[in-house]
């Protein structure tokens, strides 16, 4: 009798622990299924996206004005005032108090306030995406001047994440 309950103990808790190891393996392999595949043009996606034209609000000594970011090389940012023809260009060391504000798509904050969140999903990466991707060419502006590095590496967190 002994015997019995001896080997009943036995084998009844090592097959315990391997249903649950096994549940717990086919629970993972079904939550890695159920991830969105990676879009297999995300690379014409990702060019297009980084050259859509960042539309910022510029206010500087109390007026406000939309400019478009053309680039930003050698120091020298390019702009286009709204409404104005050519482009612009001035020293990034020379810009003062301006403080750049940038144009975000619809459920952008609450997209960011998700990142690092277990309900951050897809939907959430994709709405990020539209504002960082054209951002991503210019955070080399002091933050001082634009939070483009925060939102760009809040990005990159959610891109990690998402396993992308």
């Amino acid at each position: 009798m002994q015997l019995r309950n001896a080997m009943k103990r036995f084998n009844h808790k090592p097959l315990k622990n391997v249903a649950g190891l096994c549940l717990g393996l086919v629970l993972c392999s079904s939550l890695a299924n159920a991830a969105e595949p990676i879009n297999p043009n995300w690379e014409q996606e990702a060019n297009e996206l980084i050259n859509t034209p960042m539309i910022i609000s510029w206010q500087n000594n109390g007026r406000l004005s939309k400019i478009q970011l053309i680039k930003l090389e050698d120091g020298q940012l390019t702009f286009q005032v709204e409404g104005q023809p050519g482009e612009a260009a001035m020293p990034l060391d020379t810009i003062g108090d301006v403080v750049f504000q940038f144009e975000t798509a619809k459920g952008f904050n609450q997209a960011i306030g998700e990142v690092g969140e277990e309900t951050f999903n897809a939907q959430h990466l994709d709405t990020i995406r539209k504002t960082a991707y054209p951002m991503a060419k210019f955070v080399n502006i002091p933050a001082k001047h634009a939070n483009f590095v925060s939102i760009v590496r809040q990005f990159m967190d959610g891109l990690i994440q998402m396993e992308q």
